[in-house]
């Protein structure tokens, strides 16, 4: 679906240097896809969770929600 307004707020956003102003557009567009455009609620929901470091040892593929973080530890 083309937004023009839409459109044109993110290339006005891309196109300048200016963090500031930048983030004001794009705060702007937000607004504009919340108020007028989005036919639902912006919902997430993560149903996995992935543990990744190097000293992290014995983190579980934790699939279906069930987290058995017993045999997890950080090491030294």
């Amino acid at each position: 679906m083309a937004v023009p307004e839409l459109d044109a707020l993110l290339d006005k956003a891309s196109g300048t240097y200016d963090a500031r102003a930048r983030l004001a557009t794009y705060h702007e567009a937000q607004l504009l896809d919340f108020n007028k455009l989005a036919y639902y609620g912006h919902l997430w929901t993560q149903w996995w969770n992935w543990g990744m470091h190097k000293r992290l040892v014995g983190w579980p593929q934790t699939v279906g929600g069930a987290w058995d973080l017993r045999g997890v530890w950080l090491a030294s």
